[in-house]
């Protein structure tokens, strides 16, 4: 039997900058970083609106999913989280959309339960916004990234996520950055990074849920390892650059 690993990844930061347990397999670390200089949000009727011209249908798809999982947090775990249970075989997952090729997993079912208990007690959250800046930012990433075979927050030439979204904007207060890797579906890019299985710290869910968190971009690209990557950072507020 072929094993096909998962690795996600998440990082987000803090002005401690203290280094927290990271992604599956523990290959790389999340943090935190707070800022209390604001910038003005720059959000535009078209993002406000869930559409941007510099996104493609699938990356929009996937903040669709976001905003999905915000609007009612336990309807998604019933929609999205629960059929899931049938494929688990111990800690062997069969991806109905790649069996009899299987994810290995550290937790097995347990991670999704947990998840899903979660979710059942998890109030509404606002939406969440395209962000071109964002964008640009976790673009950067994939680009960079993609046609290596490493994995986690630090670019080739030493840049990790502060810089790479600050290259693009002013970013208000809190940033965060999720990674995935080895699916292409924005529902199951989502509802595995929500599950989270293997991270001691759910950084990937709790970024997902963060209620101060409203823009986002997104980055959906490949990756010589795991095939696909997406990217996404998230800010509460942001200005993104003018030419």
């Amino acid at each position: 039997m072929i094993l096909v690993v998962l690795l996600q990844a998440f990082v987000a930061w803090r002005s401690s900058d203290a280094d927290l347990p990271g992604a599956m397999h523990t290959w790389s670390a999340g943090e935190r970083n707070v800022q209390m200089q604001c910038a003005d949000d720059d959000v535009t009727p078209e993002e406000r609106a869930g559409h941007a011209s510099y996104m493609t249908p699938s990356e929009l798809e996937v903040i669709a999913e976001i905003n999905l999982l915000r609007r009612d947090p336990a309807e998604y775990a019933r929609l999205r989280l629960a059929p899931l249970r049938i494929y688990y075989h111990g800690k062997l997952f069969f991806h109905p959309d790649r069996s009899p090729v299987a994810i290995q997993t550290h937790e097995g079912v347990a991670a999704l339960d947990e998840c899903i208990r979660d979710l059942e007690n998890a109030k509404p959250l606002p939406t969440v916004f395209p962000c071109e800046g964002l964008t640009l930012a976790a673009r950067e990433m994939t680009q960079d990234q993609g046609t290596t075979k490493r994995t986690g927050h630090v670019g080739s030439g030493g840049t990790r996520m502060p810089e790479r979204i600050g290259r693009y904007g002013e970013w208000n207060r809190l940033i965060a950055e999720n990674i995935s890797y080895g699916f292409r579906k924005p529902k199951d890019i989502i509802a595995f990074l929500l599950i989270d299985d293997g991270v001691p710290d759910r950084g990937h869910r709790v970024t997902l849920l963060d209620r101060e968190l409203n823009r986002v971009g997104v980055s959906i690209g490949s990756h010589r390892r795991y095939k696909y990557m997406c990217v996404t950072d998230f800010a509460a507020g942001y200005k993104t650059n003018k030419p």
